[in-house]
Parts: structure tokens; C-alpha cells; sequence
């Protein structure tokens, strides 16, 4: 097939490029020798591009695509009525005609493939000699990218494209530069350090000497650091005021739980709960050693008692001594300062750490690590499995929360409410959320929409101060102002203002969730009714 204006385009050429977009309504091919057919030459149709301009369409027809499945056969699937654009610089693949006119899905990890129609997996190459590169464009900016895995560096995010399933932009992250970030400005600033000028000199002999690798654990819970941290405020739900860490010395993996005091009760109950949580990886359901500091939260008798009952031992760091705790004291800086940032940024109520906290924390588990060989994250070390980083949105985000019928005042009432993200739900396959309006705690689905460019605001003062509720069966919500009353049922009643000895202009009258307003003199008669009936059926 010859191309009459030329843009016939070998196989090695930067313009064989195949992206799969999300947001092209048509297949769009810049290279000739991949069509296997011309229906229409020269159609009286554009393409409108991001800038707005419109692209002429040279020819229509059917391209045939090759694909490598996973045992390295080739095999070509023909995409019909795609648009021959010679002007493009790479040829545009639509991710919605892919599913509407083949049935295939497309699926951007590691390595990208396609899921076709039988379930096998489909690849543009076979991953030696990349004969056609495949490149997703979602349109996740760096920013997005930045704020919703907690103000992490660019080099860290990066690794994550390689050890985990993440979204593809993440291979080419840069990140923001110095300063311009104001959250990692107001929340995660370093300490200041001193300008290294000429004359401070290095000792080059101890810089590039590696430290030999002294493995001293090899499977999980062999050896747990805690630590108790302090100077919290309390929190919305539970007024938790202390936090415990419970890290493991093999794979780095964390876990943390809240604490109203420094009790040793609690500390016990705490770490019965680590080990209930995660008696699936743990030998035996039980932790083999448990080290901390010299606290008398951790040096009761109770606690003595309870890990000489289940064989656990007991090491303790040495007075004064931070770096004899290393593994407990370090993950407080890991997690501390993404707490930091990502409160800054949402502007959010102090009083909803222990939630940034849990999202810190999973966030640490999930991006990979230097000190794991592979550079792998630890909770691939600990399950076997690569973390999916895609479920992650920007903690603090509007999220739209739709109403369920019983809190739906009438017809013309609002179907979904904003609310604030507060990240992944532990316990179930959705978000965890707060709605201001509700004054409620609740989870949504992972598909809820969800608006990464905008935070959800929340009045620092409300949170606190209202009657708050975490489960799906909340009470009523009601409806604030000074002359409002609760529309959700309740028994029938009347109300009079009175000031001094007139009666206040409107009162309110509540019957099966109808308000009727009333004026002027005709309150004493309304209320004078309301009072004889009442009295008449009892």
C-alpha cells in the first residue's frame, strides 16, 4: 500500500507509537503500512484536537493491529473505521472503541496489556526488541500525582512504577521543585542544614564505603519495635490522644493503633490487637520478640505476665538511647511528616489525625524501599503481593457522597452531598469519608466521584462541637439555623416564642415532616387549637 502524500513510516520510526487514549472518541493513525484496508479515500470529515483546532481525515478504513500473547505467538486484531491522520505524531488508539467494537479491556500496570475478549492477556511486543512501545496518557499531572501519595519524592514514586501496580505516569514523575510546594513547605520542611562551601571537605573513603548488609531477622514478626508518641489532639470519634507504632526489623512493615492514656492496659490491648490483625502472617498467630523502650507503659507487670504466657520475648532499648529503639523512633519521622503536609494542604481540622495517620501509614507500607533487596515495598515483603497504588486518591478531597432514601427530605431534595476523603477503608473495599452536613462518618465505593483538584472545606471549629456519628444507621440529620426545626419524623409539637408580653412574629408547627408558618395574632389561635385537640384524644 503506497502513501500518496508520503508519510509511509518504517517500523522503528518515533511516529509508530501506539497511545492508548482514554479521551479519543476514534482510532487515530498516522502510519499508513498498518492499515489492511481503505474504505473511503479523502471523507469530508475533521478531527478536533486538545488545542481546537480542526485536522483534516485523509482516508478511512481497518487497521490490523499486531499483538504478542503471553506465550510469545503473534496474532493481529483489525480495528475497524479508523482515521488516517498523517499529521499526527503518534498513532492515537481509543480505549472506549476498543471496548465498544472488540470487546478488549486495556490495562495499564508494570507492563501495559490489553484483557481480550477470552481472558488472555495481549502485549505490542514481546518484550525484547520493542518493535511498537505502548504509552498511556490518563492526564494525571504531577501535582495530582504529588499531593495524593503524601508529598512523596519523585525518585521514590518512580521506583513504584517498576514494583508496583501503578498508574503509568508514574514512570516519567518529576515532581515539584524546591519551593514549590507550599504544603511540603508548611508541613514537611527539613531541618535547616548548612551550605556546603569549598573549603568543608568530605572524606571520600568513607562516602562511597558501603555498609556490609548484617541480616540479623528473616521473616516477619520475628522481631517488632514499638514506640508511644505523644502530643496529639483528641481525636474527633474515640478522643484518642496517644498513638503506638509496631514495626517489624525484617521488612519494615507498620502498623499503628490509639490510645486515650499511657496505660499499660492499653498498651497490652494494643498489641493484642497487632497480633489479631495479623495472626495470618505471623509463625504461629503470635509475635516471637517484642522490643520498646523503658517506658512504664512497657515495663508493667501485666504486660511481663501476658508475654511470658504466650512465649513471647522481651528486649528493651537502652536508657537515653533513641538509636537502640532505631526502627520504632524512625517510622514516627516517616510518618509525621506526610501527616504534616497533607493536613496542611486539605486545611484540615487537627482533630482528624488519627485518619492521616492510618493513610501515612498504609501509604509507608505500600511505596517501595531502598532497604529491601529488589527495592520492593514492605508489604509485598510481608503478603507475596504487589501493592495496587491506583485505589489511592488525595487525602482531603471533595468526594461525593449520595444520600440514601431515608435521609432524602423530599423530591426536590439533594441526591449527594460533599464530603471530605479520609482515604482507603481498612475493612471495607471503598473510601472512608466524613460529610460536614451530616455530621457523619461513612464509606463509599471506590467508584464515587471524586475531584482531585479541590479539598473539601471543613469548618475547624465544627468538628468538635457537633454531635458526630461514624455508623451507617446515623440518626437524623437536621437542619441548623435559628428558626429551623428537625424535619425527620418525631412526635408532633408546637412552638411560642414570647418575648416579654407579646408573641414572637412566626412560629414553626411540625406534622408528619409539613411545616406551617403562621403571622401575627393568629399564633394564639393555632395554638389554642393544637393544645384542645391533643387534649381531646387523650
Amino acid at each position: 500500500m503506497e502513501d500518496e502524500h508520503g508519510y509511509g513510516i518504517s517500523n522503528y520510526s518515533s511516529a509508530n507509537r501506539i497511545v492508548p487514549d482514554s479521551g479519543a472518541s476514534r482510532h487515530c493513525f498516522s502510519d499508513i503500512t498498518l492499515f489492511h484496508e481503505i474504505k473511503e479515500r479523502h471523507p469530508k470529515i475533521q478531527v478536533r484536537v486538545a488545542n481546537g483546532k480542526a485536522v483534516p481525515v485523509l482516508a478511512i478504513g481497518d487497521v490490523k493491529l499486531p499483538l504478542v500473547d503471553e506465550k510469545g505467538h503473534t496474532h493481529h486484531v483489525v480495528l475497524p473505521d479508523c482515521l488516517y491522520v498523517p499529521t499526527f505524531a503518534c498513532n492515537l488508539l481509543s480505549i472506549k472503541q476498543l471496548w465498544k467494537r472488540n470487546r478488549i479491556k486495556t490495562r495499564f500496570g508494570e507492563r501495559d496489556f490489553f484483557r481480550m475478549p477470552d481472558g488472555s492477556k495481549s502485549f505490542f511486543d514481546d518484550g525484547s526488541n520493542g518493535h511498537v512501545a505502548m504509552h498511556a496518557t490518563h492526564g494525571l499531572d504531577d501535582q495530582i500525582l504529588h499531593k495524593r501519595y503524601g508529598h512523596c519524592g519523585a525518585r521514590r514514586l518512580r521506583m513504584a512504577s517498576r514494583v508496583c501496580v501503578a498508574p503509568s505516569e508514574l514512570r516519567e514523575y518529576k515532581g515539584p521543585g524546591p519551593g514549590e510546594c507550599d504544603a511540603c513547605e508548611q508541613g514537611g520542611k527539613a531541618k535547616w542544614r548548612p551550605r556546603t562551601y569549598k573549603f568543608h571537605k568530605h572524606n571520600s573513603n568513607s562516602s562511597n564505603t558501603k555498609r556490609p548488609s548484617q541480616k540479623q531477622f528473616s521473616y516477619f514478626g520475628q522481631r517488632i519495635s514499638s514506640d508511644l508518641c505523644e502530643g496529639f489532639p483528641p481525636s474527633v470519634l474515640g478522643k484518642f490522644k496517644y498513638a503506638i507504632c509496631f514495626v517489624d526489623a525484617c521488612t519494615g512493615f507498620a502498623a499503628v493503633d490509639f490510645l486515650h492514656s499511657k496505660s499499660s492496659t492499653e498498651v497490652l490491648q494494643a498489641l493484642q490487637n497487632f497480633q489479631r490483625r495479623h495472626k495470618h502472617w505471623l509463625p504461629d498467630g503470635k509475635v516471637e520478640e517484642w522490643h520498646c523502650d523503658n517506658g512504664g507503659e512497657f515495663t508493667s507487670s501485666d504486660i511481663d505476665d501476658f508475654c511470658e504466657e504466650m512465649a513471647i520475648k522481651r528486649s528493651f532499648s537502652v536508657p537515653y538511647t533513641s538509636n537502640t529503639n532505631a526502627k520504632a523512633e524512625r517510622f514516627w519521622g516517616l510518618v509525621l511528616r506526610p501527616m504534616r503536609a497533607i493536613i496542611a494542604d486539605s486545611k484540615a481540622p487537627l482533630s482528624l489525625w488519627t485518619y492521616a495517620m492510618e493513610h501515612a501509614c498504609r501509604l509507608h507500607n505500600c511505596l517501595p524501599t531502598v532497604s529491601l533487596e529488589g527495592n520492593i515495598s514492605p508489604y509485598e515483603a510481608v503478603s507475596g503481593k504487589q501493592p495496587d497504588l491506583s485505589k489511592f486518591r488525595v487525602w482531603g478531597a471533595r468526594t461525593w457522597y449520595k444520600l440514601p432514601e431515608k435521609d432524602v427530605l423530599s423530591k426536590i431534595g439533594d441526591r449527594s452531598l460533599e464530603s471530605f476523603n479520609l482515604g482507603l477503608d481498612p475493612l471495607r473495599p471503598g473510601y472512608r469519608i466524613f460529610c460536614p452536613k451530616l455530621g457523619r462518618f461513612t464509606t463509599v465505593p471506590y467508584n464515587a466521584r471524586v475531584n482531585e483538584r479541590e479539598f473539601c472545606t471543613i469548618d475547624r471549629s465544627m468538628v468538635g462541637t457537633h454531635e458526630l456519628h461514624e455508623d451507617d444507621e446515623a440518626p437524623p440529620a437536621r437542619v441548623q439555623g435559628g428558626d429551623s426545626a428537625d424535619l425527620q419524623g418525631g412526635p408532633k409539637e408546637s412552638i411560642a416564642c414570647i418575648r416579654g408580653t407579646h408573641f414572637f412574629s412566626t412560629a414553626i408547627f411540625q406534622t408528619n415532616r409539613v411545616r406551617f408558618i403562621y403571622h401575627g395574632r393568629l399564633l394564639v389561635k393555632i395554638w389554642l387549637r393544637f393544645r384542645s385537640r391533643d387534649q381531646h384524644h387523650l
